[in-house]
């Protein structure tokens, strides 16, 4: 009897410790549902199938819910992975009482506010990763006490403030990334003795101050540290060479001053080295090329001098070489055109000299990039460039190159961007042709994108087979090329294109008509050339047009009314031509027309109240015409007007004192018309404002009236 009282006191006792077992389990993992649901009921969901709405319901188990896992053992979130789910709200306190939590991912959302300092309990924590919201407020302290951190990732929010030193009490942390926020003041230099780092980035910032000299002391497991895009100063660590492990450097966009330390070229494994946009000086260390490995190299935009050192050469793994924007000399080392895994190779905006290499194209199969513009290179341009054939854009502008353009250049099938200007290139044409032939070769570039051949001696004639382009051409620049001839019918074939700019040139004869096709042009510059009789009206059509330069040619006729349906002109330039028409009455209908130009035509008319609705307007120049009446005093209603020309007209009447309230007015010419009145000092209150040219002729031409002083 008491054997079977004894075995149900056990029983007893047993039912009863898993029933208390049972209840702690379901208050713990009620806890967690509560947290959850206190987040549901602070988010809303920009997705239209509403999944923490549908899925997260008290119905089903929490471990069953999206975005959550549980431990096997203890039945808690463990996890819970809510990115890129387009949520939107802020986190509730709630979130610090699930203490089993691991991982929280709530990346990619538009969670904003601060973070709640219940955080801090999640003493379990080892990734928190927030990047891509819009939270904000002061850099928590409180992360410091998160002791099993391994992941801190907060890149792309709102962040202010300091970066806290309790940093370093998380002394597991392997990834530490704060970019693209607003924090300020020095790197805490506890943050370089976390010697478990091996990722850093704090791109993006406000941070100042120096970096320590020992900064690598402590660092022997990094691998990748960013700090570019803030304020930093002072020099580059001498002792960088320590963290052994170091593969990515960037340290752009910064103030960084000295020279580029030597021990960089004992770094083991560096694959990615950025130092743009400093201030370093000095020459490029020849121990360089002893970082066989490296990928990347840029040292671009700063002040460096000296020669490219041939040990450049050695870097056989090397994709991308920015050296741009410096003041470097001498010659490009001829090994370095056989550096075969090269992509990018751009050496603009320095002192470079020589010509080069025949078989330029021969070493380079793989270059996309030949930035070689702003030098003083010489020469031929090898026709064995074409061999470069993954090449996408090559900007060879703004040096010495001679001989003819290449009609080589069709080979490079892959093309988007051929930049030529500024050299002393011409045509090649033989005698008995004189069209620019090397146009029929680019017609294979099926994927260019700009053209830009503007200040070279061209001198021959447009093909027709300009219009055989790619259809992706989308600006084209020939400026001061002394091209001739008539522009081709072709050209309409050309339908992306948005900008064509051939200005001061010799080109004659009318626009082709077939330019109405071009539907995309928002600018065209044909200024300064010998165009005639063209009529106008067909430009009527172009709705994005936004710039049309067409002065200082022989156009004559009249100037449409449909000039005023096109809303969406910024600037309009039609001065020194032959028109003769009436001003169109329309024209006062572009509201957003910034300057406006007709001067030196024979255009007649009289300036109509309408005039007040170019509001937006800051140039005006209708000199010498035929313009008749009176200046009317809604003119004071254009606020943004600063330079207005009147001058050889048949303007009479008073100067309107409403002139006055133009208050942004720093030029004003009314010369030779034959106004009365007077016009007073008092009257305009802009001390910027000057009368230059009219001043020698308002005092003869208007005996009475009170001459502003020139004000300089």
């Amino acid at each position: 009897m008491e054997k079977i009282f004894y075995h149900f006191l056990q029983g007893l006792f047993l039912l009863y410790f898993v029933s208390a077992s049972s209840a702690i389990t379901t208050t713990n993992i009620t806890t967690d549902q509560d947290a959850l649901l206190a987040l549901r009921a602070h988010t809303t969901v920009q997705d239209p199938h509403q999944i923490l709405l549908e899925n997260w319901s008290v119905s089903s188990p929490v471990c069953q819910w999206v975005g959550v896992t549980c431990g096997s053992r203890h039945r808690r979130v463990i996890a819970l992975d809510l990115s890129n789910m387009s949520l939107s709200g802020i986190m509730p306190p709630q979130l610090g009482n699930m203490s089993f939590l691991v991982s929280l991912n709530m990346s990619r959302n538009n969670f904003h506010g601060e973070l709640p300092h219940e955080f801090a309990q999640l003493r379990r924590l080892r990734v928190l990763d927030l990047d891509v919201n819009n939270l904000g407020g002061e850099f928590p302290e409180w992360f410091g006490s998160l002791h099993q951190l391994r992941l801190l990732s907060l890149n792309n929010n709102s962040f202010t403030g300091f970066i806290s030193p309790s940093l370093a009490n998380v002394s597991k942390l392997e990834t530490l990334s704060l970019s693209f926020n607003y924090l300020q003041g020095n790197i805490p230099t506890e943050i370089f003795k976390i010697s478990s780092l091996e990722l850093i980035f704090f791109q993006g910032n406000s941070l100042s101050g120096s970096v320590p000299d020992d900064v690598c002391r402590h660092l022997q497991r990094l691998k990748w540290i960013d700090l570019s895009r803030n304020k930093l100063n002072g020099q580059i660590p001498s002792s960088i060479y320590n963290c052994s492990q170091l593969q990515v450097l960037h340290l752009s966009w910064n103030y960084f001053t000295g020279f580029i330390p030597r021990g960089i070229g004992t770094l083991k494994a560096p694959e990615r080295l950025y130092l743009t946009y400093n201030n370093l000086q000095g020459e490029i260390p020849k121990e360089m090329g002893n970082l066989t490995v490296l990928k990347t190299l840029g040292f671009g935009v700063n002040h460096i001098t000296g020669a490219i050192p041939q040990e450049i050469s050695k870097l056989c793994n090397l994709e991308e070489l920015y050296l741009a924007s410096n003041n470097i000399t001498g010659f490009i080392p001829m090994q370095v055109f056989n550096l075969s895994q090269i992509r990018t190779l751009s050496l603009t905006e320095n002192r470079l000299s020589g010509n080069l290499p025949s078989r330029v194209g021969n070493g380079l199969p793989n270059v996309e990039e030949l930035l070689l513009n702003n030098n003083n290179f010489g020469g031929s341009i090898p026709d064995s460039i074409s061999n470069c054939s993954k090449l996408k854009m090559m900007t060879l502008a703004y040096n010495n190159f001679t001989g003819s353009i290449p009609n080589s250049f069709g080979d490079l099938r892959l093309l988007e961007v051929l930049a030529l200007n500024g050299n002393n290139l011409m045509s090649g044409y033989s005698s008995s042709n004189s069209e620019l032939s090397w146009f029929n070769s680019l017609a294979n570039c099926k994927h260019l994108r700009l053209l830009v051949v503007s200040d070279n001696p061209l001198n021959g004639i447009l093909p027709n087979s300009i219009g055989n382009l790619s259809t992706s051409l989308e600006d084209m620049y020939a400026i001061n090329c002394n091209i001739r001839g008539r522009i081709p019918d072709e050209i309409g074939n050309l339908s992306s294109l948005t900008i064509l700019s051939m200005y001061s040139n010799q080109l004659s004869g009318m626009l082709p008509i077939t330019m109405k096709n071009l539907e995309k042009l928002q600018g065209i510059d044909l200024q300064d050339n010998k165009l005639s009789k063209t009529s106008l009206d067909y430009l009527c059509v172009l709705q994005n047009l936004a710039v049309l330069y067409l002065g200082g040619n022989q156009i004559s006729g009249s100037l449409p009314e449909c000039i005023g349906n096109v809303t969406s002109l910024r600037y309009l330039y039609l001065g020194s031509n032959l028109l003769n028409s009436s001003l169109p009455t329309t024209i006062w209908n572009l509201k957003d027309l910034l300057e406006l130009d007709l001067s030196s035509n024979s255009l007649c008319g009289s300036l109509p109240p309408e005039i007040r609705n170019l509001k937006a307007a800051i140039l005006i120049d209708l000199s010498i015409n035929e313009i008749w009446g009176g200046i009317p005093s809604s003119i004071g209603d254009m606020i943004s007007l600063q330079n207005l020309s009147l001058a050889h007209n048949r303007l009479r009447g008073s100067i309107p004192t409403s002139i006055g309230k133009t208050l942004s007015l720093e030029w004003l010419d009314l010369s030779r018309n034959y106004l009365t009145g007077a016009l007073l000092q008092t009257s305009l209150e802009n001390p910027s404002f000057q009368m230059r040219h009219s001043v020698e002729h308002l005092g003869s031409t208007f005996p009475h009236a009170q001459v502003l002083q020139v004000v300089d």
